[in-house]
């Protein structure tokens, strides 16, 4: 798939997508939680083309998208529509994508080499955030070394950082609080939406 403009264009085939890749890959992500943490809830007859609950439980999402987004989300603009569609012309990538990590992350154990950056870990609004600052903020300051308009701090989640945290707790606790607070809101917000995509999935919406 090409970028800008025709990142939802494939050359090749003469097909479009109707969003980015990326948000096909979490309705993928989410349909595979759901089979595995919520399968009474899945109607798999919703689902009929993309292989069953084996073939999802037990495929790559990369193996997945190559062998089927063609038929299920592939079609030719003013000629033929896709066979399942967003149930909306604007989903919101980054809102979908925190919901979904929010989600993965709220009752993973820490792994080995995370100790001494996130000290205890279960399904706290606070530690998720951490851990998403952990995971999130190399790729930020990435794209700032490439992009100097890019400010890699100015997001909700730098304050979960351990060097922001420390700093702030002590030069300004007040302040410091009430931007945690915000942040932990933010955190059980994602959370219930990633609820609200679970419900929508099982009833082979997305998202």
């Amino acid at each position: 798939m090409k970028t800008s403009r025709w990142k939802r264009y494939d050359e090749k085939s003469g097909l479009w997508i109707a969003s980015s890749k990326p948000v096909f890959g979490y309705w993928f992500r989410f349909l595979k939680h759901a089979a595995q943490d919520r399968p009474d809830d899945v109607d798999w007859s919703a689902y009929e083309d993309w292989g069953g609950k084996d073939y999802i439980l037990h495929t790559k999402q990369n193996d997945w998208w190559k062998a089927k987004w063609k038929t299920l989300f592939g079609y030719k603009e003013g000629e033929t529509s896709p066979l399942y569609s967003l149930s909306t012309s604007k989903p919101q990538p980054d809102g979908i994508r925190f919901a979904l990590m929010v989600y993965e992350l709220k009752d993973q154990p820490l792994r080995d080499g995370q100790v001494n950056e996130l000290e205890g870990f279960v399904g706290d609004k606070w530690e998720i955030a951490k851990r998403i600052a952990v995971v999130e903020y190399p790729k930020r300051r990435n794209k700032g070394a490439e992009d100097p308009s890019f400010d890699a701090e100015d997001w909700i989640f730098n304050i979960a950082r351990r060097a922001i945290a420390k700093r702030m707790s002590k030069e300004d606790p007040e302040g410091f609080r009430e931007k945690k607070r915000t942040l932990q809101s933010r955190v059980g917000r994602y959370m219930r939406q990633a609820e609200k995509h679970f419900d929508n999935v099982c009833k082979g919406q997305f998202p």
